[in-house]
């Protein structure tokens, strides 16, 4: 899955301040029966931790704009897992994502703030396949071969006997 966050943060304060924030970017795909593929409690896509000092020119307006752009990837191997993904028709997965601010502090009493987010992924579903006989398989080829080698067997026993005298 190839992802991108696109995050833009706006504050505006009317005295001097120094601001600390961070942010942290999560990114989930549920599979078509709902169940999650990719788990965003447990692993924050980006993480991104910004400092400034505000001491003039006030009211002042900040403006972050922050654009995060990853892959991720997931190998599911579990039948149940890949039984999702079997039948006719189109394959439906659910992304979400978010961003929130995960820690934000400000020395200034006064002040507003906008944080906006936009997200987008392009998921793409990529099949491996080994073939492994199954044990009837592996008996009929071994007959098949033990056949084969009989039949030549009588057929050079055939014409050695058939050929004439002189």
């Amino acid at each position: 899955m190839d992802y991108e966050f696109d995050s833009k943060i706006q504050l505006t304060f009317v005295n001097a301040s120094t601001l600390a924030m961070g942010v942290q970017g999560y990114m989930a795909v549920a599979g078509p029966n709902n169940s999650t593929i990719f788990n965003p409690a447990l692993t924050p896509t980006f993480v991104n931790v910004q400092s400034k000092t505000l001491t003039s020119n006030f009211p002042q307006t900040i403006t972050t704009t922050q654009v995060f752009t990853g892959a991720l990837q997931s190998h599911l191997t579990g039948g149940s897992d890949l039984a999702m993904f079997t039948g006719p028709g189109t394959i439906g997965l659910r992304i979400g994502a978010s961003v929130p601010v995960t820690n934000f502090h400000s020395s200034s009493s006064q002040g507003m703030g906008v944080a906006s987010t936009m997200a987008g992924a392009v998921v793409t579903v990529s099949y491996t396949f080994s073939a492994v006989p199954e044990p009837t398989s592996l008996v009929l080829m071994g007959l098949t071969g033990g056949g084969l080698v009989c039949l030549l067997r009588t057929n050079r026993r055939l014409r050695r006997h058939s050929q004439p005298l002189s």
